[in-house]
């Protein structure tokens, strides 16, 4: 009579049988090998499905993660900032800035504040330059639809010193317009034989910071449209006019304002532009900030949606970090009636930039 046979003889027959493998890694797990392909029409069904689920998966553009956290508080405000947020106050005179939305500020408080914090005996920066910031949402009707970045030379109500340098061409075809224009310090001035240095690459449009024309010149300012792009004259920029003297001057003695993108976001745009002096009259600078605010304000699209076109502003003084946040509704103007010559500015405009496409397909 045999003897019988050990158990672990029998489980190792067993396993041999299975065909199976132990794993490399300690333990006790296994790993099944098998020796036949899954069936053709499976794989097919798997194939489709990877498929139909490709198309209908949505790609997402990558963002950086700082940028992502900028979208989610958007404009630099809390991403909580709902109304009830907003309406919370502070029932006591010490209280956590987390839990409760910053003041909202007049200028004459926002600079009282500021003068204490550049006073002699802190930074000693009476003299400095007060900056006006602004956040703007630049979303349009449709999702995909953003407002470009914008540029514009306002001039002040109170006029003061800002050290920038400008270029300026001037074109008209009036001698009398030429002379007022170089007596005022315009860069360049001329006419019809600037507009063909440019059309054949003689002068470059990038050496002037913006271009001046009269009406009369139009016509013949058409020919270039293509090449000068955003650089254009246009009357909502006030670089197209009648009056070329009050233009040369306005730009040259006027604030340079600018909307500035972050590198990868198009909903949003800063502003970030000096409204005046520390030392000057708080009335004074109020006036100065109230005209910059709206001067952004008419650059706010046509939409649907009720949503702030400047969802923040903010009063500081270089080289300190305080900000404080202004109660922008306050200075927002009832918005005027549309102004026919801007409709026709707008028509002729794009009337010029057919004839711009014809001309360049012929």
């Amino acid at each position: 009579m045999a003897a019988p046979a050990k158990p672990g003889l029998i489980v190792l027959a067993q396993l041999s049988r299975l065909r199976l493998q132990t794993s490399p890694c300690v333990g006790t797990s296994f790993v099944q090998l098998r020796n036949y392909a899954a069936r053709k029409g499976k794989r097919a069904a798997v194939q489709k499905a990877k498929r139909a689920m490709a198309k209908t998966e949505e790609k997402k553009e990558w963002k950086p993660k700082r940028l992502l956290m900028k979208d989610e508080a958007f404009m630099g405000e809390r991403p909580q900032a709902t109304a009830e947020w907003l309406a919370r106050r502070p029932t006591d005179d010490v209280y956590l800035r987390a839990f409760y939305p910053p003041p909202r500020l007049s200028v004459p408080d926002a600079v009282a504040r500021l003068a204490d914090v550049n006073a002699p005996e802190m930074y000693d920066n009476m003299d400095g330059y007060l900056y006006l910031k602004l956040h703007l949402d630049m979303r349009m009707e449709k999702k995909n639809k953003f407002l470009d970045a914008f540029k514009r030379t306002v001039m002040m109500p109170n006029y003061f010193e800002v050290k920038e340098e400008k270029t300026v061409l001037v074109l008209c075809k009036s001698l009398a317009d030429q002379t007022k224009a170089r007596d005022l310090g315009a860069t360049l001035v001329g006419g019809t034989e600037i507009i063909k240095q440019l059309e054949k690459g003689k002068l470059d449009k990038g050496d002037y910071n913006t271009i001046i024309a009269s009406n009369d010149i139009i016509p013949d300012l058409i020919v270039i449209r293509g090449y000068l792009r955003k650089q254009f004259p246009n009357t909502r920029n006030d670089s197209l006019g009648s009056d070329v003297g009050v233009m040369v001057h306005n730009y040259l003695n006027g604030v340079t304002m600018q909307a500035e993108k972050p590198a990868g976001v198009h909903s949003y745009a800063n502003i970030v532009v000096p409204v005046g002096r520390l030392n000057m009259n708080p009335e004074e600078l109020e006036a100065n900030v109230k005209n910059m605010i709206n001067q952004a304000m008419s650059h706010k699209p046509n939409r649907a949606f009720s949503d702030k076109f400047i969802t923040r502003s903010l009063l500081t003084v270089p080289p300190g970090k305080e900000n404080f946040d202004l109660n922008t509704e306050s200075y927002i103007e009832a918005p005027k009636k549309s102004n026919k010559k801007d409709k026709q500015a707008d028509a002729g405009e794009e009337e010029g930039a057919e004839e711009s496409k014809m001309a360049a397909t012929n």
